[in-house]
């Protein structure tokens, strides 16, 4: 019975899987998967997120649910802990299933790039939780004012910040790029910009494609709150951005004491004294999720 159920499931991923590559012959499209994690709408040109959702029914929720239940083990929840921050939201993989799986309550939603926005209010009217998730449309680093983004066409997950060393036109590993200037703030001051209440936030989920050591510094206040943060460890996206793994590594160590890789099968709770080993173990474009905790 178990091999008929794989064999089963198998066969359906490969019937996903030729209509998705049907699809490649058209423009552009939006579509919609129901999946473990909640109505999403997708595009079908992008490789990535979209695919993965709709030939796999999920996307990224075994780092989301082992996130939540290693929060709670260490007590980083309750008290009113009922919130959930989304930096680099894209359609809502994050913060939407965190809401359904009743992890959090309530989201705060940011993401610059317009396409991803819209399917991301779009995935939140679907699943019912638009009055429960409030929308950002800002890029998150540590300065203010407008900033290039360079998009990606066929992974919609690596939209990112236009680093000063790129030049136009630019490739990632053969993918083409094109270009938006976004609004740019640091979270603290869209904290004081929205009046916005920490204290009831029991997780920061961060994707920003290398961006992230920017957007920590950018968020110093923030961090005196002690607020768990999940982020993707992305060493050739962090040195795109010019930062050496040694200042990025004084940075993490200095405000967080410990980590958990979440990529792993069985996560295991490390000093941030050991992250630097991590930046010769995810070479190239490799990269896990990691959570720090204060």
């Amino acid at each position: 019975m178990f091999f008929l159920k794989k064999l089963f499931k198998k066969v359906k991923i490969g019937f996903r899987l030729l209509i998705w590559n049907f699809w490649q012959f058209f423009p552009r499209g939006i579509k919609r998967t129901n999946t473990s994690q909640g109505i999403f709408y997708f595009y079908t040109k992008d490789q990535f997120i979209s695919k993965q959702l709709y030939l796999f029914k999920s996307y990224g929720y075994q780092e989301l649910e082992k996130a939540y239940s290693l929060l709670k083990d260490h007590g980083f929840l309750g008290n009113g802990k009922c919130k959930i921050i989304d930096i680099g939201a894209n359609i809502g993989t994050v913060c939407i299933s965190a809401l359904k799986k009743n992890f959090f309550e309530e989201a705060l939603a940011i993401e610059p790039v317009p396409d991803n926005t819209f399917l991301l209010k779009k995935n939140s009217l679907a699943n019912n939780l638009s009055s429960k998730i409030k929308f950002y449309p800002y890029a998150i680093s540590n300065r203010r004012g407008k900033l290039t983004m360079k998009l990606s066409n066929d992974n919609y997950g690596d939209h990112r910040v236009l680093s000063g060393t790129d030049n136009k036109p630019v490739k990632n590993n053969g993918n083409s790029f094109d270009y938006v200037d976004v609004p740019v703030l640091s979270f603290d001051e869209l904290v004081l910009k929205e009046n916005l209440d920490l204290n009831n936030v029991g997780l920061i989920w961060m994707d920003t494609q290398g961006h992230d050591y920017f957007v920590l510094r950018g968020m110093e206040k923030t961090l005196s709150f002690k607020i768990p943060i999940v982020f993707e460890f992305y060493p050739s996206g962090i040195r795109q951005e010019g930062i050496q793994q040694e200042e990025f590594f004084d940075f993490i160590k200095t405000r967080f004491n410990y980590f958990y890789n979440l990529r792993e099968p069985f996560p295991v709770k490390l000093s941030t004294d050991k992250i630097i080993n991590l930046f010769s173990r995810y070479q190239k474009e490799s990269f896990t999720d990691l959570l720090l905790l204060p």
